[in-house]
């Protein structure tokens, strides 16, 4: 059970940190102007990719899966990184009320996985520069 609350620190973080990399990318875009023309374009791209990510989070959920032991019996936790639902070993499921809000941040999560890399790339560039 530690490594579903471990996996859910993880994707919260990256949360704030995709979205602080939202506001540095702006940032950073905004003092360059037009120097770094192509650097527009990939911000362009992180976002088309964040959106594509994120909507396929959404009916992707069983494959964002992975196996779990639960004391003798081997089942599935569905939702990378927020569990949505449980899978027992005879195939029953088990989901709460959180279903909805985990499944928003499983697509907040995949949304700004492109953000981070992109300022994470921005940041090195700048500093090469």
């Amino acid at each position: 059970m530690e490594s579903i609350k471990i996996i859910a620190i993880l994707g919260c973080i990256e949360i704030i940190l995709g979205f602080l990399a939202l506001r540095y990318t702006k940032r950073h875009l905004c003092e360059v102007k037009r120097k770094y023309d192509y650097q527009q374009k990939l911000r362009k791209a992180s976002f088309i990719a964040g959106g594509i990510l994120a909507a396929a989070s959404w009916p992707c959920t069983f494959l964002l899966g992975y196996p779990y032991s639960f004391g003798d019996e081997t089942g599935r936790i569905v939702g990378i990184p927020f569990m949505v639902a449980y899978f027992d070993s005879a195939g029953r499921d088990y989901i709460s009320s959180f279903m909805l809000p985990a499944m928003i941040g499983n697509a907040a999560f995949w949304f700004t996985v492109p953000h981070t890399i992109f300022a994470v790339y921005l940041f090195l560039h700048r500093k090469w520069k």
